[in-house]
Protein backbone atom coordinates (compact mmCIF):
# COMPACT_ATOMS: atom_id res chain seq x y z
CA UNK A 1 0.00 0.00 0.00
CA UNK A 2 0.97 3.48 -0.73
CA UNK A 3 1.89 6.46 1.79
CA UNK A 4 -0.19 9.42 0.45
CA UNK A 5 2.52 11.65 0.77
CA UNK A 6 4.92 9.13 -1.18
CA UNK A 7 5.07 11.42 -4.46
CA UNK A 8 8.59 12.02 -5.77
CA UNK A 9 9.12 15.40 -4.03
CA UNK A 10 7.07 14.79 -0.81
CA UNK A 11 8.89 11.92 1.49
CA UNK A 12 11.22 11.73 3.82
CA UNK A 13 14.91 10.04 3.40
CA UNK A 14 15.51 6.71 4.10
CA UNK A 15 17.99 4.63 6.05
CA UNK A 16 18.30 1.27 5.10
CA UNK A 17 16.77 -1.81 7.86
CA UNK A 18 20.37 -3.49 8.29
CA UNK A 19 19.95 -4.13 11.71
CA UNK A 20 22.64 -5.12 13.65
CA UNK A 21 23.06 -5.27 17.65
CA UNK A 22 25.21 -2.00 17.09
CA UNK A 23 22.56 0.17 16.29
CA UNK A 24 21.45 0.00 19.80
CA UNK A 25 24.59 0.97 20.86
CA UNK A 26 25.14 4.87 19.21
CA UNK A 27 27.32 6.65 21.66
CA UNK A 28 30.88 5.28 21.19
CA UNK A 29 33.53 3.56 23.35
CA UNK A 30 36.56 5.56 24.23
CA UNK A 31 38.84 2.98 24.94
CA UNK A 32 40.10 0.01 22.98
CA UNK A 33 41.26 2.18 19.85
CA UNK A 34 44.60 1.87 18.34
CA UNK A 35 45.48 5.19 17.75
CA UNK A 36 43.17 8.29 17.91
CA UNK A 37 42.02 8.34 14.13
CA UNK A 38 39.68 5.85 13.22
CA UNK A 39 37.61 4.82 10.00
CA UNK A 40 35.53 2.29 8.42
CA UNK A 41 34.51 1.28 5.01
CA UNK A 42 32.09 -1.23 3.75
CA UNK A 43 29.78 -2.51 1.20
CA UNK A 44 26.69 -3.97 1.60
CA UNK A 45 24.60 -5.90 -1.31
CA UNK A 46 21.38 -7.77 -0.95
CA UNK A 47 17.55 -7.62 -1.73
CA UNK A 48 14.80 -5.03 -0.24
CA UNK A 49 11.29 -6.46 -0.63
CA UNK A 50 9.69 -3.50 -0.20
CA UNK A 51 11.18 -0.06 -0.60
CA UNK A 52 10.92 2.87 2.55
CA UNK A 53 10.75 6.73 1.49
CA UNK A 54 10.75 7.44 5.08
CA UNK A 55 13.98 7.06 7.69
CA UNK A 56 11.65 5.36 9.94
CA UNK A 57 9.57 2.63 9.47
CA UNK A 58 5.97 3.56 10.04
CA UNK A 59 5.21 5.15 7.01
CA UNK A 60 6.25 5.46 2.78
CA UNK A 61 6.34 1.85 1.94
CA UNK A 62 5.73 1.86 -2.21
CA UNK A 63 5.29 -1.69 -2.62
CA UNK A 64 8.60 -1.60 -4.47
CA UNK A 65 11.22 -4.75 -4.35
CA UNK A 66 14.84 -4.28 -5.52
CA UNK A 67 17.77 -6.03 -5.85
CA UNK A 68 20.33 -2.61 -3.85
CA UNK A 69 23.85 -2.11 -3.02
CA UNK A 70 25.21 0.50 -0.27
CA UNK A 71 28.36 2.06 0.28
CA UNK A 72 28.83 2.98 3.95
CA UNK A 73 31.82 4.28 5.97
CA UNK A 74 32.96 6.45 8.90
CA UNK A 75 35.66 8.27 10.59
CA UNK A 76 36.22 9.09 13.85
CA UNK A 77 38.85 10.55 16.07
CA UNK A 78 39.71 10.66 20.22
CA UNK A 79 41.34 13.13 21.84
CA UNK A 80 41.04 14.50 25.65
CA UNK A 81 41.13 17.82 26.76
CA UNK A 82 40.51 19.10 30.56
CA UNK A 83 39.35 15.18 31.41
CA UNK A 84 36.85 15.15 28.61
CA UNK A 85 36.93 12.59 25.95
CA UNK A 86 36.41 14.21 22.55
CA UNK A 87 34.74 12.24 19.91
CA UNK A 88 33.81 13.79 16.56
CA UNK A 89 32.09 11.08 14.25
CA UNK A 90 31.16 11.43 10.90
CA UNK A 91 29.14 8.37 9.47
CA UNK A 92 27.15 7.87 5.96
CA UNK A 93 26.14 5.61 3.23
CA UNK A 94 24.73 6.33 -0.03
CA UNK A 95 22.87 2.51 -2.13
CA UNK A 96 22.09 2.17 -5.58
CA UNK A 97 18.05 -0.02 -6.59
CA UNK A 98 18.93 -1.50 -9.19
CA UNK A 99 14.77 -1.44 -9.94
CA UNK A 100 14.02 1.47 -12.38
CA UNK A 101 10.07 1.86 -10.26
CA UNK A 102 12.34 2.48 -7.02
CA UNK A 103 15.08 5.18 -7.83
CA UNK A 104 13.03 7.44 -5.53
CA UNK A 105 14.47 5.43 -3.02
CA UNK A 106 18.03 5.97 -2.50
CA UNK A 107 19.81 8.45 -0.39
CA UNK A 108 22.90 9.83 0.73
CA UNK A 109 22.93 9.95 4.56
CA UNK A 110 25.30 11.84 6.53
CA UNK A 111 25.42 11.89 10.30
CA UNK A 112 27.64 14.46 11.90
CA UNK A 113 28.12 14.04 15.65
CA UNK A 114 30.28 15.26 18.56
CA UNK A 115 30.44 13.09 21.52
CA UNK A 116 31.81 15.24 25.11
CA UNK A 117 32.21 12.28 27.51
CA UNK A 118 33.52 12.31 31.42
CA UNK A 119 34.41 9.16 33.04
CA UNK A 120 34.39 8.86 37.02
CA UNK A 121 35.28 5.20 38.05
CA UNK A 122 32.51 2.82 36.51
CA UNK A 123 30.51 5.90 35.46
CA UNK A 124 30.59 7.46 31.97
CA UNK A 125 28.39 10.93 30.96
CA UNK A 126 28.56 13.69 28.44
CA UNK A 127 26.54 15.44 26.24
CA UNK A 128 26.19 14.96 22.62
CA UNK A 129 25.67 17.53 19.64
CA UNK A 130 25.07 16.71 16.19
CA UNK A 131 23.17 16.76 12.80
CA UNK A 132 21.76 14.20 10.05
CA UNK A 133 21.78 15.49 6.57
CA UNK A 134 19.81 13.78 4.09
CA UNK A 135 19.94 13.81 0.59
CA UNK A 136 16.93 11.73 -1.26
CA UNK A 137 16.76 10.96 -5.27
CA UNK A 138 13.66 12.71 -6.68
CA UNK A 139 12.50 11.10 -9.88
CA UNK A 140 10.53 13.14 -11.98
CA UNK A 141 7.04 11.36 -13.33
CA UNK A 142 7.81 9.71 -16.72
CA UNK A 143 11.49 9.47 -15.59
CA UNK A 144 13.30 6.37 -14.57
CA UNK A 145 16.86 8.25 -13.14
CA UNK A 146 16.29 11.26 -10.88
CA UNK A 147 18.44 13.63 -9.18
CA UNK A 148 19.77 13.92 -5.65
CA UNK A 149 18.35 16.96 -3.80
CA UNK A 150 17.93 18.04 -0.11
CA UNK A 151 15.29 16.68 2.09
CA UNK A 152 16.08 17.13 5.47
CA UNK A 153 18.33 18.42 7.61
CA UNK A 154 17.99 17.69 11.51
CA UNK A 155 20.43 19.35 14.37
CA UNK A 156 20.38 16.59 17.26
CA UNK A 157 21.65 17.30 21.13
CA UNK A 158 21.37 15.18 24.23
CA UNK A 159 22.62 14.47 27.46
CA UNK A 160 23.73 10.68 28.08
CA UNK A 161 24.83 8.40 30.96
CA UNK A 162 26.58 4.61 31.38
CA UNK A 163 27.46 2.49 33.94
CA UNK A 164 29.72 -0.18 33.78
CA UNK A 165 30.19 -3.12 36.60
CA UNK A 166 32.60 -6.25 37.39
CA UNK A 167 33.19 -5.61 33.48
CA UNK A 168 30.31 -7.90 32.45
CA UNK A 169 27.42 -5.56 32.19
CA UNK A 170 26.39 -2.35 31.32
CA UNK A 171 23.30 0.12 31.13
CA UNK A 172 22.64 3.78 29.75
CA UNK A 173 20.24 5.98 29.36
CA UNK A 174 20.22 9.26 26.31
CA UNK A 175 17.63 11.82 25.67
CA UNK A 176 17.67 12.96 21.87
CA UNK A 177 16.10 16.23 21.18
CA UNK A 178 15.98 16.81 17.16
CA UNK A 179 14.63 20.08 14.93
CA UNK A 180 13.52 18.89 11.70
CA UNK A 181 13.45 21.02 8.80
CA UNK A 182 12.16 18.89 5.28
CA UNK A 183 12.43 20.82 2.37
CA UNK A 184 10.53 20.49 -1.36
CA UNK A 185 7.41 20.23 0.88
CA UNK A 186 5.85 23.25 -1.34
CA UNK A 187 3.23 20.78 -3.12
CA UNK A 188 2.02 18.72 0.14
CA UNK A 189 -1.33 20.11 1.63
CA UNK A 190 -0.79 21.80 4.95
CA UNK A 191 -1.92 18.19 7.08
CA UNK A 192 1.17 16.26 5.29
CA UNK A 193 3.87 19.04 6.67
CA UNK A 194 6.84 17.03 8.51
CA UNK A 195 8.66 20.20 9.69
CA UNK A 196 8.71 20.44 13.61
CA UNK A 197 10.85 18.64 16.02
CA UNK A 198 11.04 14.88 18.21
CA UNK A 199 12.24 14.03 21.29
CA UNK A 200 13.36 10.24 21.94
CA UNK A 201 14.83 8.70 25.55
CA UNK A 202 16.02 5.57 25.64
CA UNK A 203 17.18 3.56 28.06
CA UNK A 204 19.27 -0.04 27.44
CA UNK A 205 21.35 -2.89 28.90
CA UNK A 206 23.66 -4.75 27.57
CA UNK A 207 25.63 -8.36 28.67
CA UNK A 208 29.50 -7.42 28.28
CA UNK A 209 30.03 -11.41 28.53
CA UNK A 210 30.72 -12.66 25.67
CA UNK A 211 30.42 -16.52 27.09
CA UNK A 212 27.88 -19.10 26.12
CA UNK A 213 24.60 -18.01 24.05
CA UNK A 214 23.01 -15.77 25.93
CA UNK A 215 24.26 -12.25 26.18
CA UNK A 216 21.59 -9.36 25.75
CA UNK A 217 21.38 -6.28 24.57
CA UNK A 218 17.78 -4.99 25.77
CA UNK A 219 16.39 -1.42 24.77
CA UNK A 220 13.38 0.34 25.87
CA UNK A 221 13.02 3.95 24.00
CA UNK A 222 9.62 6.50 24.74
CA UNK A 223 9.64 9.03 21.93
CA UNK A 224 7.53 12.09 20.69
CA UNK A 225 7.44 13.59 17.14
CA UNK A 226 5.52 17.18 16.58
CA UNK A 227 5.17 18.01 13.06
CA UNK A 228 3.62 21.53 11.26
CA UNK A 229 1.04 19.01 9.70
CA UNK A 230 -1.06 16.85 11.46
CA UNK A 231 -0.73 13.62 9.69
CA UNK A 232 2.24 12.61 11.69
CA UNK A 233 1.81 13.70 14.70
CA UNK A 234 2.89 11.18 17.17
CA UNK A 235 3.89 9.51 20.91
CA UNK A 236 4.67 5.80 20.94
CA UNK A 237 7.07 3.16 22.71
CA UNK A 238 9.85 0.64 21.08
CA UNK A 239 11.75 -2.23 22.81
CA UNK A 240 14.08 -4.49 21.30
CA UNK A 241 16.03 -7.52 22.28
CA UNK A 242 19.16 -8.71 20.91
CA UNK A 243 21.64 -11.51 21.90
CA UNK A 244 25.00 -12.64 20.25
CA UNK A 245 26.79 -16.17 20.12
CA UNK A 246 30.50 -15.78 20.39
CA UNK A 247 31.71 -19.51 19.07
CA UNK A 248 35.26 -18.72 18.62
CA UNK A 249 37.89 -15.18 17.98
CA UNK A 250 36.47 -15.10 13.94
CA UNK A 251 32.65 -16.27 14.06
CA UNK A 252 29.46 -14.88 15.56
CA UNK A 253 25.84 -14.69 15.43
CA UNK A 254 22.77 -12.90 16.24
CA UNK A 255 19.51 -13.22 16.97
CA UNK A 256 17.08 -10.08 17.51
CA UNK A 257 13.47 -8.86 18.25
CA UNK A 258 11.77 -5.78 18.30
CA UNK A 259 7.92 -4.65 19.03
CA UNK A 260 6.64 -1.15 19.07
CA UNK A 261 3.18 0.93 19.25
CA UNK A 262 2.94 4.34 17.95
CA UNK A 263 -0.30 6.43 18.00
CA UNK A 264 -1.32 9.38 15.43
CA UNK A 265 -3.94 11.46 17.27
CA UNK A 266 -4.04 14.53 15.34
CA UNK A 267 -5.03 13.05 12.16
CA UNK A 268 -7.99 14.92 10.48
CA UNK A 269 -9.21 11.18 9.15
CA UNK A 270 -9.07 9.70 13.01
CA UNK A 271 -6.64 8.51 14.89
CA UNK A 272 -4.06 5.99 13.77
CA UNK A 273 -2.59 3.23 15.81
CA UNK A 274 0.81 1.04 14.03
CA UNK A 275 2.05 -2.05 15.67
CA UNK A 276 5.64 -2.96 14.79
CA UNK A 277 6.33 -6.00 14.80
CA UNK A 278 10.35 -7.35 13.82
CA UNK A 279 12.93 -10.17 13.97
CA UNK A 280 16.08 -10.50 12.46
CA UNK A 281 19.40 -13.02 12.50
CA UNK A 282 22.94 -12.29 11.37
CA UNK A 283 26.06 -13.55 11.07
CA UNK A 284 29.68 -12.57 11.13
CA UNK A 285 33.13 -13.64 10.34
CA UNK A 286 36.21 -11.96 11.49
CA UNK A 287 38.35 -12.70 8.30
CA UNK A 288 41.52 -10.57 9.81
CA UNK A 289 41.79 -8.08 12.71
CA UNK A 290 40.50 -5.03 10.82
CA UNK A 291 38.19 -6.84 7.92
CA UNK A 292 34.41 -8.07 8.86
CA UNK A 293 32.30 -10.34 6.85
CA UNK A 294 28.98 -10.65 7.68
CA UNK A 295 25.09 -11.69 6.33
CA UNK A 296 21.80 -10.82 7.72
CA UNK A 297 18.11 -10.95 7.33
CA UNK A 298 15.19 -9.11 8.51
CA UNK A 299 11.68 -9.04 8.57
CA UNK A 300 9.50 -5.97 9.74
CA UNK A 301 5.57 -6.55 9.52
CA UNK A 302 3.45 -2.65 10.50
CA UNK A 303 0.40 -3.27 11.88
CA UNK A 304 -2.52 -0.23 10.93
CA UNK A 305 -5.27 0.24 11.49
CA UNK A 306 -5.37 2.40 8.47
CA UNK A 307 -5.17 -0.97 6.62
CA UNK A 308 -5.12 0.68 2.98
CA UNK A 309 -2.44 2.97 3.54
CA UNK A 310 -0.03 2.10 6.47
CA UNK A 311 -0.14 -1.44 6.83
CA UNK A 312 3.05 -3.44 5.01
CA UNK A 313 5.60 -5.80 5.47
CA UNK A 314 9.18 -5.77 4.00
CA UNK A 315 12.15 -8.15 4.64
CA UNK A 316 15.90 -7.32 3.78
CA UNK A 317 18.50 -10.16 3.05
CA UNK A 318 22.30 -8.77 2.54
CA UNK A 319 25.86 -9.45 2.89
CA UNK A 320 28.62 -7.18 3.42
CA UNK A 321 32.18 -6.65 4.29
CA UNK A 322 33.91 -4.02 6.14
CA UNK A 323 37.03 -2.60 6.55
CA UNK A 324 38.68 -0.60 9.38
CA UNK A 325 41.90 1.42 9.95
Amino acid sequence: SRDPASAAATREGAKQLLASVDTLLSMPSDSGQSSALFASVGLVTGYDSNVLLNPSVDTGATGQGTPTTTFRYSLGYQSEFLGVALIPMWQGSINYNFNSDAKAGQFFLNDLNLWANRSSGSWRYGMRAGASIVLRNFVATGSTTGNLRKQSVSPTFGPNVRYEWDEKTAVGSEVIVALNTFYNEESLSSELLKTGWETRWRNYYQSLDKIGWWNPTAEISLQYQYTNGTEFRSLGARTSLATVKYWNDHWTSTLRAGLGYITYPSRSAGVRNDIEVSAGLGAGYELASNIRLSGDFTYLNNLSNVTEIYKYNRWIASVAGDYSF
